[in-house]
């Protein structure tokens, strides 16, 4: 639900693509993000953000000010043959 909303967020101009989601909802979305980072820490995990390739660089900006060691990656950059375990989902 949250990559359809952010995707449904991206506005385009001359000078390039943002994302136009309210800024209490950004808040809401990096406060998640980091309780999700700070319990796959507590278990012993190096969380990585995986989302799709159409929101993927607007979640590193989004989140590089507030958390900048999250790795944020797209689903397009992972290899098949490297098996992914999802932890946590991150919701607003």
């Amino acid at each position: 639900q949250v990559e359809e909303l952010l995707s449904k967020s991206l506005k385009s101009t001359e000078a390039g693509t943002y994302l136009a989601i309210e800024p209490s909802m950004m808040e809401k979305l990096i406060e998640n993000i980091k309780k999700g980072i700070q319990k796959l820490t507590m278990m012993g995990y190096h969380p990585v953000l995986l989302t799709s390739p159409i929101v993927r660089l607007h979640i590193k900006r989004l989140t590089e000010r507030d958390i900048p060691e999250l790795v944020v990656l797209s689903t397009s950059e992972i290899p098949p043959e490297v098996n992914i375990q999802s932890f946590a989902s991150i919701g607003v």
